[in-house]
């Protein structure tokens, strides 16, 4: 099959507007190419022959989810008994067939031979995508060489919750773990707001040492204010637990609110699914 290369993209360039760049930029050569684009050559017949794109990650054990880089690989194959300069390009489109990224790289396919051309992608929403492959000889004088090929494959939510909350409770300050059953407590005394978590399985980080986080305990009143917050940090291992909390006084009769949320960090995206309690406060 000959020596496989990747060559990484000499340029990409991502959402519709920036889309609409590129296409006026080539326009004169689409213009050219465009009716070929329309039609196929015979199998048989076409210079090159285009794998259907698919992607790598260089955590080949890595889970496909929403913020990790990908390279959407394509393997081109020459049928002829001649060098071919070639250039592909890859584009991507989402659910509503919007072109959503587009990748181009040039390289040179040896007679017989066959080479991997690769561009990176990151998926930025869930949903189902559609990878599409082009090759042509350039684009001053632009000649297709192979049939477009192309693939599908769905980026699925986000696998909540990466870190789950096993534990929100409100323990009399003397012993923070002899929780309040009523979720009632009384004015002037002191009380301990504890929030236990674990680290799940849930996806593959690449380093399952490397997951960090901050908890977020805030204490709200009937009208959604803050009057008290805590926040603690740290690393979780996979199947490991930790704990975090407040000491409060209430001040005030009433109804309130103690939420409890795992971040990426301190103003990153969720970890898992909040939990909440409602605590009345009486004289």
């Amino acid at each position: 099959m000959g020596i496989a290369v990747a060559y990484k993209a000499k340029f990409m360039l991502k959402g519709t507007a920036v889309t609409s760049i590129i296409i006026l930029l080539i326009l004169p050569s689409l213009l050219i190419f465009r009716l070929s684009f329309a039609t196929s050559y015979p199998e048989s017949a076409a210079p090159l022959s285009l794998s259907s794109p698919y992607l790598v990650s260089n955590c080949h054990t890595c889970d496909l989810v929403v913020g990790r880089e990908f390279i959407i690989m394509t393997e081109i194959t020459n049928r002829e008994q001649l060098e071919r300069p070639v250039v592909v390009i890859t584009q991507v489109y989402d659910s509503e067939d919007i072109i959503e990224s587009i990748g181009i790289v040039s390289g040179i396919v040896n007679a017989s031979g066959a080479i991997k051309v690769g561009v990176s992608w990151t998926p930025r929403h869930p949903g189902n995508y559609k990878l599409k492959s082009f090759a042509i000889s350039d684009f001053e004088s632009p000649t297709i060489l192979a049939n477009p090929n192309e693939s599908k494959f769905t980026v699925p939510p986000a696998d909540f919750p990466y870190v789950r909350i096993d534990a929100l409770y409100v323990a009399p300050g003397y012993n923070p773990f002899e929780a309040i059953s009523n979720y009632t407590i009384k004015v002037g005394k002191p009380y301990s707001v504890t929030t236990e978590i674990t680290r799940l399985k849930a996806p593959n980080f690449g380093n399952e040492n490397a997951l960090k986080y901050v908890l977020d305990i805030e204490i709200r009143d009937k009208e959604g204010r803050v009057i008290a917050s805590s926040w603690s940090s740290g690393i979780l291992p996979v199947g490991k637990s930790a704990t975090g909390g407040i000491y409060w006084t209430p001040t005030v009769t009433g109804n309130y609110t103690i939420q409890s949320v795992v971040l990426g960090n301190f103003v990153g995206t969720p970890l898992g699914r909040s939990q909440s309690v409602d605590i009345t406060v009486i004289q």
